[in-house]
């Protein structure tokens, strides 16, 4: 279950994300063949996403790049213990006449590790809390 985070906290986010990004020394980590369990249908899947819009990975780091506060949709929290407690972040964005569910977060602000494991057509109806 998401929630809804401050928007300034989203606006900060989103500054790091790209002044990450845009370092040649970030590790950017995007989950290409990522399947999670209620993405049943192929559609739904990074890969398939990525090869319907003929992009990469760096046409999927543009995007990300390019992502405002008003395509935030919430957060919900990272479940894997091995890593920092802060949330994955969920944007949707409308690629190409598509909704593309985003989920990131910065793994590691100071090692440079930003993070992206979904990056595929939107499955439900969302809302906007900043728009």
């Amino acid at each position: 279950m998401g929630f809804v985070e401050k928007e300034y906290k989203i606006k900060l986010f989103l500054k790091n994300v790209i002044y990450l990004l845009n370092d040649d020394a970030c590790n950017f980590i995007f989950m290409e063949k990522r399947v999670s369990e209620n993405q049943k249908e192929k559609e739904f899947t990074n890969e398939s996403t990525l090869n319907y819009l003929e992009y990469d990975r760096e046409d999927a780091k543009k995007e990300i790049i390019s992502l405002t506060v008003e395509e935030y949709v919430e957060s919900v929290e990272d479940n894997n213990p091995n890593f920092n407690n802060d949330s994955f972040k969920v944007f949707v964005k409308n690629i190409k006449d598509i909704n593309v569910y985003i989920k990131i977060k910065i793994r590691d602000i100071e090692n440079k590790i930003v993070v992206c494991v979904s990056f595929h057509k939107a499955e439900y109806e969302v809302t906007y809390p900043y728009k």
